[in-house]
């Protein structure tokens, strides 16, 4: 997973997290309950910017947003379960020391987020508040990559060719393989 090189802003973020979770390999993330309110919040204030790094925008009339708004307004109890949440990539974050190590609830700082899975729901979710529905209640699944490791890892492979042939001849080769695959590209210039 390579983030863009053409990002056209960086927004970093405070990320409040209910029932958090964190996973460490192979890539650090951070997951839980975010409220659509902050949501849109972020949508109001970073518009599109915010997904970037998005295969798509926000589409404006689609049956399956209507069903997303739909939800938020007649179930949003159930919101939750039926919605299949957002996914965001960002540098790194940090969490704030508020709450220790309790995950019922977490504020993280994001750095250089974007959404790359779940523009639909945020907009939906931004036009069903637009339209009166109250959104106050409604939990919404995320999760958030850092991907800023890695990307030192791809930046040494690519940027040190002799250290990296040195490592060709180590055990170690076969990480550097599977990072070439992972990254769709050669370390360096092996021939």
């Amino acid at each position: 997973m390579a983030r863009s090189k053409t990002r056209a802003s960086d927004i970093d973020l405070s990320v409040l997290l209910s029932n958090w979770g964190r996973i460490l390999e192979p890539y650090e993330a951070v997951y839980g309950a975010v409220a659509a309110m902050e949501l849109t919040k972020w949508y109001d204030e970073h518009g599109t910017k915010l997904f970037v790094e998005n295969l798509r925008y926000v589409i404006e009339k689609s049956d399956v947003n209507e069903g997303i708004m739909d939800t938020a307004e007649k179930e949003p109890a159930n919101f939750w379960y039926f919605n299949n949440g957002v996914t965001a990539i960002c540098d790194s974050f940090e969490k704030q020391p508020a709450g220790g190590a309790q995950t019922d609830g977490g504020v993280f700082d994001v750095s250089k987020i974007s959404v790359i899975n779940g523009a639909q729901t945020i907009g939906s979710l931004a036009k069903a508040k637009a339209s009166g529905v109250k959104i106050d209640y409604i939990r919404v699944h995320m999760r958030i990559i850092a991907l800023e490791r890695r990307l030192k890892a791809l930046r040494l492979v690519s940027h040190a060719p002799t250290i990296h042939r040195m490592i060709l001849t180590q055990p170690t080769s076969f990480r550097l393989t599977q990072i070439k695959k992972e990254f769709g590209r050669k370390p360096c210039n092996l021939e």
